[in-house]
């Protein structure tokens, strides 16, 4: 290789030639540094394929050929092996990875009796590329290139066309097919039997006569990448007898039959995102196929289904899209069971979104669309054990769910509206099935139809009938319309609810010859008595959460994914109870959208009452004019979110979080007029975060007492007589809270420490803007703007107030800016102290170098007899000193669908007006600095440019990186033996360079 290379060389020239050698050296070197490692992620989070790694080739040879046939084993005199191979005109190279054989820019006419290229028997690195090759004939043993227990090899780049198959694999593992041009072939584009661990990247398989891709006999491990199998007479990709393989982001369009085939114990394989429309027949089919993953593929517009199992178990089918296909969107056929129809789409289809029969069991629909499409949503046909759950079916054109001989069906949380004929239909010995918690409106027949009389022994409960033109007709024989403590709903019911316990007080007489009662018809539940749930409660009538989501309101099974909910009702308190009270819960639920008062005026007593309860969000309720709190957690309740409610007029405390609750969260709630002492109370409770709330009209805004560790962020408190109170309350941080109007101190800390206070605004109060009492001690109070006190901006009170630090404030227009009756208080941080509005004027302070800060101290009021050594200088308007960062915003590491809450703070002599950020695609930030996500990120990492702009648009900047973690995502890996690769072309250069040298002394 040397040798040749020389042979370029222009040893006239030796300048040009070293510099020439030194940018070789140079890029090389910048290409080591630069170059990523190129990685494509799948589910099961493999790395299936490291770019394809450019060799230097050279155009040595270029002509027609003769078939060519390697036997990597073969021995003896005349042997065709790579030793003969590499002593031909159209083979150079050394077998390794550094150095593989290539065989490149061949013309190859297989003259219908012969493989074009074939090697077998071989695993030493060898590369074919930018070859055409054809006419090898379409015997079962020939191809355009013949891989015959062959690995290592790289196949790249070639046009095959005309041959039984244009890349065909026989035992040969580990090798690389890459944007080859395989269409027009006789039988397969690409054929691998009984081969592993190969990938197939972008390959044109198209338009050939049978199979574009043909996967035969327990392949394992192979990749498929966007490969275009379109337009083949059979099936785009053919799997049969073959697992574990992976196939993704492939075309499978307009094929004679099949997209994407799975047939014949062809099981654990991943199909991701490819394209399987207009095919003649399916977009995919497995049969007698098992513990396949398909999902995100797009399976519309094929002449029969979208999808289609046939004898296949245990299969998962996500996130599809198979909408307007013929016939059925999916279709599960004869003994497929227990599979898992996930959130997909099936829509506009010419018959049934879902078709289910001949003994297909045990399988679970879920969260599926099924809407529009021209027969039904979904329809079971002989047989039993499904589970049907919180699907769409709107507006098919017959029923939404049709049941033929069907039985032990669990059919629950269903949305079934405007359909043509029934919602739900039953016939011909379905019996046994269990229909609740459905919602089925605007049928334009019957809300649910059970059609004959052998139809025995189903149970409807909990289903929710509302403006059908006729709700049920019942002619079955023994079907239940409740399940002993809860019936349905029925718009049309007439009785009374004189108990307000949510159930008619009268039975509901179901029509038909069935003779159906439902004699717990759920009433109009929106007026209902207090409701009382104690989750460790056990026993007969115990009122444990199991019993709660048997009562009208209440849905949900308790998990993450399914949470408890109790929404939409009213609770009159009457005075002598909590509205809702729950005990010992720790099952995620949710409490929305209802309105709850006039609880009992006892103490501890709310609207909302929890006592060892974590895991609940208090959602968007009104809790208002109850005779104590609105709501309380009274003891070890961790982990809740009260957020969006309205609170206002109770006779205490609006929220009371009480006795060791940490972790909770109160959030953007709107509070007014609590005629008790504090509106939002913390004790004893740490690690709390209040944030965004409003507060008006109270006597304290937020109070935190005795505990630590909490954070009031960002709330608007409002002609309260104190807006922030702490006494204990120590390593708080107070922070972007707008404190207006309040009569008498704005923040006030009584024996509090170690506590940040920075950027509030502080305006009107009628004493003190922020007041320090009784030892408190080592607090840091810094950015904040306190304007127009009546009394002092900040009054330190007692001589046991010691060891505060004050910086970068802004006082202005107080009667007296600050006064120090303290020990040991600071008024600046050593390098900068506060802006204050009098110190030009009463302390005819200077600022002759201009360099922002008071050429003289300021003196502060007040027995300490402190000064701010440092205090900021304004130059008026149109000053352009940039603001300062009063911490660096850093970099960000969380885990995946973690909330994403980064607190950025900046200072300016004028003030912040506003905050920037660069990608307001998925994160967003309000104007206390404060960033969040928006919706949930991906795993990756997130570079953020983060500005803090002043009124006179001079701006500091700072780019962090946040990073979302993902688990089980292996590093990032640098191509197999690319460092050595790099190591061994400087060495020969360097060696070329030499060589240059030493003829060029021998010249002289």
């Amino acid at each position: 290789m040397i040798k040749i290379f020389m042979k370029k060389l222009n040893f006239n020239n030796k300048k040009k030639t070293i510099g020439l050698l030194g940018l070789l050296i140079f890029l090389f070197g910048l290409y080591l540094t630069l170059l990523p490692s190129i990685r494509y992620e799948i589910p099961n989070n493999r790395i299936v394929y490291e770019a394809k790694e450019y060799q230097i080739k050279l155009a040595y040879f270029n002509n027609s050929m003769t078939p060519i046939a390697i036997d990597g084993d073969a021995t003896g005199p005349g042997a065709h092996n790579w030793a003969w191979a590499v002593s031909q005109p159209w083979c150079i190279g050394s077998g390794n990875e550094i150095d593989p054989y290539l065989i490149a820019n061949l013309t190859i006419d297989g003259m219908g009796a012969s493989s074009c290229i074939s090697i077998k028997d071989s695993n030493v690195f060898f590369i074919i590329e930018n070859c055409t090759l054809h006419n090898s004939g379409i015997q079962l043993d020939r191809g355009g290139i013949y891989l015959d227990h062959c690995s290592n090899g790289k196949i790249i780049n070639n046009t095959i066309f005309n041959t039984f198959a244009g890349v065909h694999l026989i035992q040969s593992n580990k090798n690389n097919i890459l944007e080859n041009n395989c269409s027009a072939n006789g039988h397969y584009g690409i054929r691998l039997q009984s081969s592993s661990n190969n990938t197939f990247l972008e390959n044109d398989c198209s338009s050939n006569d049978w199979v574009g891709i043909h996967v035969k006999t327990s392949n394992t491990d192979n990749i498929f990448i966007r490969n275009n199998c379109s337009s083949s007479g059979l099936y785009g990709i053919e799997s049969d007898s073959s697992s574990n393989n992976t196939y993704l982001e492939n075309d499978c369009s307009s094929n004679g039959k099949h997209g994407i085939n799975i047939y014949s114990s062809s099981d654990y394989n991943t199909v991701s995102n490819n394209t399987c429309k207009l095919n003649g027949e399916n977009g995919i089919r497995l049969s007698s196929a098992d513990f396949n993953y398909i999902s995100e593929n797009n399976c519309s517009l094929n002449t029969y289904h979208g999808i289609n199992l046939y004898s296949s178990k245990n299969n998962e089918i996500l996130l599809n899209n198979c909408s307007a296909n013929i016939s059925y969107g999916i279709l599960l056929n004869t003994n497929s069971n227990n599979n898992t129809v996930f959130r997909n789409i099936f829509n506009l289809n010419g018959e049934d979104g879902i078709n289910i029969q001949s003994n297909s069991n045990y399988n679970t629909i879920s969260r599926n669309d099924c809407s529009l499409n021209g027969f039904n949503g979904i329809h079971l046909f002989v047989m039993e054990s499904n589970v049907i759950s919180e699907n769409n079916f709107i507006s098919n054109e017959r029923f939404g769910i049709y049941l033929y001989e069907v039985s032990n069906c669990e059919i629950f949380k269903n949305t079934i509206i405007e359909l043509k004929y029934s919602g739900i239909y039953l016939a011909e010995s379905s019996n046994q099935n269990t229909i609740y918690s459905n919602q089925i409106e605007e049928s334009l027949d019957y809300g649910v139809h059970v059609k004959d009389a052998n139809c025995v022994n189903n149970l409807f409960y909990k289903n929710y009938f509302v403006d059908n033109s006729e709700n049920v007709l019942d002619d079955g024989t023994a079907n239940s319309w409740d399940n002993g403590i809860i019936g349905n709903y029925w718009d049309d019911y007439t009785g009374s609810d004189a108990d307000l316990d949510g159930i008619g007080d009268d039975p509901y007489f179901v029509d038909g010859t069935g003779g159906g009662v439902d004699h717990f018809p759920i009433w109009f539940f929106y007026h209902l008595n207090p409701i009382y749930i104690d989750g460790d409660a056990t026993g007969v009538g115990a009122h444990n959460w199991t019993w709660a989501a048997y009562q009208p309101w209440c849905e949900g099974s308790g998990t993450w994914d399914d949470p408890y909910i109790i929404k939409d009702v009213i609770i009159d308190g009457q005075g002598v109870d909590n509205c809702i009270e729950i005990r010992d819960s720790n099952v995620p639920f949710i409490i929305y959208n209802s309105t709850l008062y006039n609880a009992s005026p006892l103490d501890y007593q709310a609207a909302i009452y929890f006592d060892n309860v974590d895991n609940a969000l208090i959602l968007e309720n009104d809790c208002s004019y109850n005779g104590h709190i609105g709501i309380i957690f009274y003891e070890n309740c961790d982990n809740n979110t009260i957020q969006g409610n309205v609170i206002y007029n109770n006779q205490n405390a609006a929220i009371s979080i009480r006795e060791s609750s940490e972790n909770n969260y109160i959030y953007n709630n709107w509070i007014a007029n609590c005629e008790g002492q504090f509106a939002i109370y913390l004790l004893q409770s740490d690690h709390n975060v209040i944030y965004k709330n409003f507060v008006f009209g109270c006597l304290t805004g937020i109070r935190v007492h005795a505990t630590e560790h909490t954070s009031v962020l960002g709330n608007t408190l409002e002609h309260n007589q104190v807006g922030i109170s702490l006494r204990h309350g120590h390593y708080s941080r107070i922070a972007h809270n707008d404190i207006l109007y309040s009569s008498n101190h704005g923040i006030r800390l009584d024996t509090t420490a170690l506590c940040d206070i920075f950027d509030n605004y502080i305006y009107n109060t009628t004493y003190d803007g922020i007041r320090l009492i009784d030892n408190s001690r080592y607090n840091e109070i810094y950015s904040n703007e306190i304007k127009k006190s009546y009394r002092y901006g900040v009054n330190v009170d007692d001589t046991n107030v010691h060891n505060n630090t004050f910086y970068q404030n802004q006082f202005i227009d107080n009667e007296v800016n600050a006064l120090d009756n303290g020990t040991d208080n600071y008024w600046d941080d050593g390098a900068i102290g506060n802006y204050w509005s009098d110190y030009w004027d009463t302390y005819l302070g200077v600022d002759l170098d201009d360099d922002g800060i008071g050429d003289t101290p300021y003196n502060i009021a007040g027995s300490a007899g402190t000064l701010d050594r440092y205090p900021i200088w304004d130059d008026g308007p149109g000053e352009n000193h940039p603001p300062t960062w009063d911490q660096i915003p850093a970099d960000q590491t969380l885990e995946f669908g973690v909330p994403f809450l980064y607190d950025v703070n900046a200072s300016d002599l004028s003030g912040i007006d506003h905050y920037w950020i660069n990608d307001t695609t998925n994160f967003q930030i309000d104007g206390n600095g404060i960033i969040t996500n928006v919706g949930t990120l991906p795993a990756g990492i997130y570079p953020l440019e983060i500005r803090a702009y002043d009124p006179y648009n001079n701006f500091c900047t700072e780019t962090i990186e946040i990073t979302i973690l993902s688990e089980n995502v292996p590093p990032p890996q640098r191509i197999p033996g690319f460092d050595l690769l790099i190591l061994m072309l400087t060495t020969t250069i360097l060696g070329v360079y030499l060589l240059i040298r030493i003829k060029k002394k021998k010249d002289l």
